[in-house]
């Protein structure tokens, strides 16, 4: 290993044991307790939170905790990196490459999908799909992609309400070699319908758009890199509605929905035989590695805003009153290099709620590679890769199917 002795790759093995065995601890399960006592809802003066602080997006991302911000290489940093269409993995590539991948998974076992600590709410149907593109040119880069996730709410008393959510992301990026950095801007949106679980009658309606902004730093010569994105708040408006506001199946709607501003900071550091920020000698990097991620996301309040699950009951529930921030840290094994790599981690869900304790997750998973074939004379590997994030009261494992890079 070039610049590093034995007792260096010792000491990042146990760093990196240190991580997969925090994705093992078992969480800590808030005791069951009746639901707070909230008020009815008696107008429309209010917002719903649609941020969710619970990681989705590739499985990468999700079985590293959330931690592979700064790695921001294609799918991996989509979800919270604009930038991160530009940045190539650091191989020999084509002045044009594309790259397409599509996740799903299936969360929310038990209740309490987005901890807000009424352990009388059920929940059912719950699906989170991730499809995305890339396309780069040169030193340019453009990315689609797409979180939607949809779930139903039951309270105690029955009936309940069904909720679909689709944020869409639309970057462009550029890499400046000279600087080692690649810099991005894109439109996050945010679409949110709600609807009855008996009938499917709609509700309401609600979206909206914000700028986002995204760096990832690669400093020639090293194993480490470092990033920096932020989103700024989407305040969707006022709700569409083809019926009563006031009467509305029952429900009165909400005047809006709006997601808080996001900032998000992040590092990464390899080890393996070669420099991580040179480009390899060979299309691809076959060697043992280990990757270690650490962020912190920082997420702003918003004002009079109520959690959607409450409004399900007809109660109010604050939400999103104050700043968050949640820590996350992962590590990655190439174990057999350009054949299997394993993944774990662990992260932080504070909560949005008044009186409600923020819940440590742990996330685990894997990527397998399967066949490679030859496309334009360039060699593609197909790979499996499969993830899962656990914490009390919320399960979520899923997977995919991609290259593998």
């Amino acid at each position: 290993m070039r610049g590093s002795s034995s007792g260096n790759v010792r000491h990042t093995l146990g760093v990196s044991a240190l991580a997969f065995a925090l994705a093992a601890l078992p969480m800590s399960r808030a005791s069951a307790q009746p639901p707070p006592d909230f008020q009815p809802i008696t107008s429309r003066d209010f917002t719903i939170d649609v941020h969710e602080g619970v990681v989705f997006g590739s499985p990468r991302l999700v079985a590293m905790g959330g931690a592979a911000f700064a790695i921001g290489e294609g799918a991996t940093g989509l979800f919270t990196n604009a930038a991160a269409g530009a940045v190539r993995p650091t191989k020999p590539t084509d002045k044009i490459e594309w790259s397409a991948f599509f996740n799903s998974y299936v969360p929310a076992s038990g209740v309490d999908f987005n901890n807000n600590g009424d352990p009388t709410n059920q929940y059912r149907r719950s699906a989170v799909y991730a499809p995305g593109l890339i396309f780069q040119v040169g030193p340019w880069g453009m990315a689609l992609n797409v979180g939607y996730t949809r779930y139903e709410v039951t309270p105690e008393a029955g009936g309940g309400l069904g909720a679909r959510s689709i944020v869409p992301h639309l970057s462009v990026a550029r890499h400046f070699d000279a600087l080692r950095l690649t810099v991005g801007a894109g439109v996050r949106g945010a679409l949110l319908n709600v609807y009855t679980r008996e009938g499917s009658n709609g509700l309401f309606t609600n979206a909206g758009a914000s700028a986002e902004l995204g760096t990832v730093w690669q400093p020639r010569a090293a194993n480490l890199r470092l990033a920096l994105a932020g989103a700024l708040p989407v305040y969707a408006g006022t709700i569409q509605s083809s019926c009563d506001p006031l009467n509305c199946y029952g429900y009165i709607l909400p005047e809006a929905a709006a997601a808080p501003w996001i900032l998000v900071l992040g590092s990464a550091y390899r080890v393996g035989a070669s420099r991580w920020n040179e480009k390899a000698a060979t299309p691809f990097r076959d060697e043992f590695q280990v990757t270690l991620g650490l962020d912190l996301m920082i997420v702003g309040a918003l004002t009079n805003a109520y959690s959607l699950e409450e409004f399900v009951a007809k109660r109010l529930q604050p939400s999103g009153q104050f700043v968050t921030y949640s820590p996350h840290g992962g590590a990655e094994i190439e174990i057999i290099p350009g054949w299997l790599r394993l993944r774990g981690g662990s992260y932080f869900e504070p909560s949005r709620y008044p009186g409600v304790d923020g819940r440590w997750h742990g996330t685990a998973g894997t990527e397998v590679r399967l066949f490679g074939f030859k496309l334009g004379g360039t060699e593609r590997r197909v790979s499996i890769q499969l993830a899962g994030d656990f914490a009390a009261r919320y399960h979520n494992v899923g997977g995919s199917i991609g290259f593998w890079n």
